[in-house]
């Protein structure tokens, strides 16, 4: 008892209890994903075939969004994109779309239901300027959301970070951040 007096092991306690608990939804949401029937009407791409994976939170909706987008955009001209969809195995999954200021999307509906297993959605978005903006695609599966951005390069200028940013204090005993403004 006198041991978990220490801020240490009590810390180290509340990391593993989080572990442990952060990790039955996952697993349980991989499991129902692993035992879900896929749906005839789409199939799974393959990576060769220029589709682009993304990346994942643990404790996001658990579904798989990857993406195609050939080329450079012009600006005024539509610009397909396709996504696809894995793991879906809430019935009331849903997704919405939204797009960075500089591109309009051809969707006109706020919020699509997604089908159970694999699906896909083809979409054009139209630049109206140069530079790298944003499709964003929010999931929702179980109550749990996430989202993905998926980039829109619109002609060949490559985006630039400042070579340095700015240093912020973290709060209380977090460790400093160093912030960037993105262009």
């Amino acid at each position: 008892m006198q041991a978990l007096r220490s801020p240490r092991v009590r810390g180290l306690l509340v990391c593993i209890l989080a572990l442990v608990f952060g990790l039955f939804p996952l697993l349980a949401r991989w499991d129902k994903a692993s035992t879900a029937p896929a749906t005839a009407a789409a199939r799974t791409p393959s990576p060769g075939e220029g589709i682009h994976d993304t990346l994942q939170k643990a404790n996001g909706s658990g579904i798989r969004v990857r993406y195609r987008a050939d080329g450079l955009a012009v600006v005024g001209q539509p610009f397909a994109v396709t996504l696809y969809f894995d793991a879906v195995t809430d019935p009331a999954a849903t997704l919405r779309l939204s797009v960075d200021a500089g591109l309009q999307m051809s969707m006109s509906e706020s919020e699509v239901a997604l089908s159970l297993g694999a699906s896909e959605l083809a979409l054009t978005v139209v630049p109206s300027a140069g530079g790298l903006a944003y499709l964003n695609v929010f999931t929702n599966q179980f109550g749990a959301g996430g989202v993905t951005s998926i980039p829109v390069q619109t002609g060949d200028a490559v985006p630039k970070l400042p070579a340095r940013g700015e240093l912020k204090p973290g709060r209380g005993d977090e460790a400093p951040v160093i912030s960037f403004r993105v262009p």
